[in-house]
């Protein structure tokens, strides 16, 4: 059984496409896990605007990938491949077969005033190094280039030397699932979410890690593989500008908690350097969340 749970938030109504990818066997021959590959479970469902359904789907063996097609719509990527680990078979589990639907409008309004931005929203900046700025310049004019109209690029093992936008499921995003990268270098490249807090007081300030594992890898240096094992941010807050790193080791797939801040009202400010000892630094979200 594979339970999903899909939100349609915009005044359109819509169509998503819900596939799967089952497990082979280890008992077929290769021509069999070759042929059973591709076999796949499809359904189409109806997304009125303003409603979360919640989708139960019965299969006859386990699931290795999910696949969502969004079709004509906002979201980036508009295919989502959701891979799944190793299966476990759960007991006196009633199966749930069908569809839930509820509002949108319906849900509790939120206990805490919160506030997010995240790399594609107005206040998030990039602040590229002079020495980058320059090169970059020189070049288009040099070779005569063009901008490139594609905004995404693929990630690469070779992480490029200017903060590129890249897109992945597992970043934050709520039609646009996308980050930044850079390769990692000396501190001078940054990149900063700023947002506007009604009144001051006590805030938790969170990071959105989504590709934790490419943060993870290290380079070779001198001979020697060395992890990457941090991220340096700056937190600004009301007794100044605080130096925050982040152990990536101690870090989860989602939302991390930076600290707890004093914040006068009006704008509040995080920034993240391009320094680190790994290969890349990625950069997504960020969340303040005011103390009650």
């Amino acid at each position: 059984q594979v339970e999903v749970e899909i939100s349609n938030p915009t005044a359109v109504d819509g169509l998503v496409e819900v596939s799967f990818r089952q497990r082979e066997s280890d008992n077929m021959n290769p021509w069999m896990r070759g042929t059973q590959a591709q076999a796949a479970h499809e359904t189409v469902i109806a997304m009125p605007a303003g409603v979360r359904k919640r989708i139960g789907i019965l299969t006859d063996r386990p699931v290795a990938e999910m696949m969502v097609d969004t079709y004509l719509s906002q979201n980036i990527p508009s295919i989502i491949s959701i891979p799944f680990s190793e299966q476990k078979l759960r007991r006196r589990v009633k199966p749930f077969r069908g569809e839930e639907t509820s509002m949108l409008a319906d849900d509790p309004p939120k206990k805490a005033n919160e506030y997010i931005v995240d790399n594609e929203d107005e206040g998030f900046e990039v602040h590229e190094a002079e020495q980058a700025n320059f090169l970059r310049r020189l070049l288009v004019d040099w070779f005569d280039l063009r901008e490139r109209e594609t905004p995404y690029v693929g990630m690469r093992w070779h992480a490029p030397g200017t903060w590129e936008a890249t897109t992945d499921r597992r970043f934050y995003g709520q039609f646009v699932l996308s980050g930044r990268y850079k390769r990692a270098s000396d501190g001078r490249s940054t990149v900063s979410w700023r947002t506007e807090i009604d009144h001051s007081g006590e805030y938790e300030i969170y990071f959105y890690c989504g590709l934790l594992e490419e943060s993870q890898r290290g380079r070779r240096r001198r001979g020697n593989y060395r992890q990457g094992s941090e991220l340096n941010l700056q937190v600004y807050h009301d007794e100044g500008v605080e130096p925050v790193k982040l152990d990536l080791a101690q870090l989860e797939e989602g939302w991390n908690h930076i600290g707890t801040y004093r914040l006068p009202a009006g704008s509040a400010y995080v920034e993240l350097t391009d320094k680190a000892d790994g290969r890349a630094v990625i950069a997504d979200a960020v969340k303040w969340v005011e103390k009650l």
